[in-house]
């Protein structure tokens, strides 16, 4: 609150006015709203970033950030993965009961079997998690690691 008071200060915007800041057009529920929902997204970005960078703590802690400022199961269920990713293996279970629910909101969604290919290929079932992977890569060929994944688990396995 104090860094927008102070970006809208420079800009020449008095927030002690006779209008008051909630009458002010600067601070409309629609326009904090919108700015919660632009840094929740450019938050989440940034822990796909570091998520697909394999910088797992740091990914986590920008899902969190996103988490705080947008309740989103998807950014939800990203913030579970790179927390399990960084190691917090007790959350194995709960990420797999939020990836199905996740699923049934979204089929199509190219990060459950991605998540469900990496559970698999902890659990030492590399078959199915070569199914997933190629499944995920298929929803989202912009998920490189994916297709990756199912490119070395697939040479892996013909050996």
């Amino acid at each position: 609150a104090r860094l927008l008071a102070q970006q809208l200060a420079r800009r020449g915007v008095r927030l002690d006015s006779s209008e008051g800041p909630t009458r002010s057009p600067l601070f409309r529920p629609s326009i904090v709203a919108q700015k919660r929902r632009l840094v929740a997204e450019q938050s989440f970005r940034a822990g796909r970033t570091h998520l697909e960078g394999g910088r797992f703590e740091v990914a986590a802690k920008a899902f969190e950030r996103a988490r705080g400022l947008e309740d989103d199961p998807e950014i939800e269920l990203h913030h579970l993965f790179a927390r399990w990713r960084a190691g917090e293996a007790a959350l194995g279970e709960t990420l797999d009961r939020k990836a199905k629910e996740h699923l049934r909101r979204d089929p199509q969604s190219a990060f459950v079997p991605y998540v469900i290919a990496h559970r698999m290929l902890d659990a030492g079932d590399e078959e199915r998690a070569l199914k997933a992977f190629r499944r995920a890569a298929q929803l989202d060929p912009t998920l490189r690691d994916a297709e990756r994944h199912a490119r070395l688990l697939a040479m892996r396995l013909e050996k």
